[in-house]
């Protein structure tokens, strides 16, 4: 029975951190507040996404040494603290800081914390259980999107953030109380220091495929998620409509985490990955030429969330698939640093096309290239992957 309360409340934390893809509906405030350009004001998340990415290894690292609740708590705190003090800041380089730094640092150790203890308790069903809880994550800006949209209208953005902030470091509390760990011999097996080093893994060809396919894929996938409510509403769509557009987006990601992680035991996480890709060069495609028609909108906004779920989800799968499971720790850490560079690269590089090209358009053809790239790049077989001893 303990363990079920664990996933319960562990899926919580993991909806309450989903509150990190709902930046793009403060965008707009941030702009104007600190009167500066969209590329300015997307600074701040690009710089929590590389904050949360790089930090995942050192929460992984943290994960043997400390109690979990321990580490949840800790990240709570710095994730829900630069929710607050983001309400008292006077530039963009004060949210650079409280948000992007102290927010994404926190989100790193309050992620994976969960995660990880989720998969020792459930041993015989770590795949249903870890994607009940990593969906939870993107479940949780379909919730929270309306909900702060709502919010700044009424009180504002700043009155918004402090008091989600607030909110969160109560939820993530009282959560990450009922983290305990599990000791048995398959946690403590999975402790052991891996043969495969950051060095080795940059020198493998097959690896830095993989992650640069990732960096072109999650840049394209980043861009959008930065840039959702302006771009929606260049088309001529209201922050209502726009906030429920970022809610099916959250919805087909949590959908698509727990779909294309079940396909993931049947066939090659590669092979999955190269169709995503092409899937989401006909989305970016599909909203060059159609984005006026609402059907078609609908469908390539619900295709871009279930494939950027896939992306996510297909992390593990692939290291795991070129690397094995004994590696997977490592691989899976340095592999995600990829989300860190993506993060940094894409709302940024978006926002200076636009306000180059004045349009949206060019950063969606832009995007079309990038899947193409990625798909083009990835290893189609294991046979040249470098050997470790067993």
């Amino acid at each position: 029975m303990k363990k079920y309360f664990i996933l319960l409340f562990s899926t919580f934390i993991l909806l309450v951190l989903g509150a990190t893809y709902t930046y793009s509906v403060f965008l707009e405030s941030f702009a104007q507040s600190f009167g500066v350009s969209k590329s300015l004001a997307s600074i701040p998340f690009a710089i929590f996404l590389f904050s949360y990415a790089m930090g995942m290894g050192f929460a992984g690292k943290a994960y043997n040494k400390y109690p979990p609740r321990v580490l949840t708590i800790c990240g709570g705190v710095a994730f829900s603290l630069g929710f607050v003090l983001s309400s008292f800041s006077g530039s963009i380089v004060q949210l650079a800081i409280t948000y992007g730094v102290l927010s994404g640092f926190g989100l790193a150790f309050a992620y994976v914390t969960p995660i990880t203890l989720v998969s020792e308790w459930f041993i015989e069903k770590k795949g249903l259980a870890s994607g009940i809880v990593i969906s939870a994550f993107g479940l949780g800006s379909f919730f929270l999107s309306p909900i702060s949209n709502n919010l700044i209208t009424k009180i504002g953005w700043r009155n918004t953030l402090r008091y989600e902030g607030i909110i969160f470091f109560i939820i993530i509390l009282m959560s990450s109380l009922a983290l305990t760990k599990k000791e048995n011999k398959v946690v403590k097996h999975l402790e052991k220091k891996s043969e495969i080093t950051v060095t080795s893994l940059f020198k493998n060809m097959i690896f830095l495929r993989i992650w640069g396919a990732y960096i072109f894929s999650l840049t394209t996938g980043l861009m959008i998620m930065g840039h959702i409510v302006p771009m929606a509403k260049e088309i001529g769509y209201n922050g209502s409509v726009v906030a429920i557009f970022i809610s099916i987006i959250a919805l087909a990601n949590a959908s698509g985490r727990i779909i294309i992680g079940a396909l993931g035991d049947k066939m090659s996480g590669v092979k999955i990955l190269k169709i995503i890709n092409l899937s989401q060069a006909i989305v970016f495609i599909l909203l060059l030429i159609s984005y006026k028609v609402t059907i078609v909108l609908y469908l390539a906004v619900i295709l871009f969330g279930f494939n950027f779920g896939g992306w996510l989800v297909l992390f593990p799968i692939v290291s795991s698939e070129y690397f094995g499971v004994k590696n997977l720790s490592v691989v899976y850490g340095i592999l995600f640093s990829s989300y860190g560079v993506a993060g940094i690269v894409g709302p940024i590089f978006i926002s200076f096309l636009q306000t180059v090209f004045g349009s949206y358009i060019f950063p969606l053809q832009i995007s079309v290239v990038f899947c193409i790239m990625a798909f083009m790049i990835l290893p189609g077989s294991k046979n040249n992957i470098v050997k470790t001893k067993s």
